[in-house]
């Protein structure tokens, strides 16, 4: 059975820190004609590995023949996506908003934070789901962005 109905998904590759690791697993979304929605990389526990978390739009399909293409590079060691549905995933997002300073208190949502703050301008942060993320975003968007900065999905199996 295919699912023709293309969806946001996330991929965690765990990969050999070596040059050009990034730039292989970037090009075959490329020569795929793929879009990388958000990318997020960065060192785990041990040095010598490193994750990519990858958000695109596509089919499962899709995603499960990259999944495919993606493993056949020396350096993944391992692939995981959100198509396994019997696996327990944690997935947050991290947004941070530039806000004009408020003459007043600025009430903050739930979930969200002043990380910084200027004199004409205050640095708010905001971890959750991609919901969380967008209900902040209305309620602070009175007070008026300036500037958005958005991390994309991490996923964490919890497996």
């Amino acid at each position: 059975m295919s699912d023709a109905t293309a969806g946001r998904h996330v991929l965690l590759l765990t990969v050999d820190n070596k040059p050009g690791v990034l730039s292989r697993i970037t090009g075959l979304f490329t020569r795929r004609g793929y879009n990388i929605e958000s990318l997020i990389t960065g060192p785990t526990e041990d040095g010598a590995v490193y994750h990519i978390t990858v958000t695109m739009l596509g089919t499962a399909d899709e995603v499960a023949l990259l999944a495919r293409q993606l493993a056949r590079i020396m350096e993944v060691i391992t692939i995981r996506t959100d198509l396994d549905k019997t696996k327990l995933y944690a997935v947050s997002e991290r947004l941070l908003l530039k806000i004009r300073r408020p003459t007043g208190e600025l009430p903050l949502p739930a979930g969200a934070r002043v990380v910084a703050s200027g004199d004409g301008a205050v640095a708010v942060e905001i971890t959750g789901s991609e919901g969380e993320l967008a209900a902040a975003r209305d309620a602070l968007a009175p007070y008026g962005i300036l500037e958005t900065l958005h991390s994309g999905a991490m996923l964490l199996p919890l497996d």
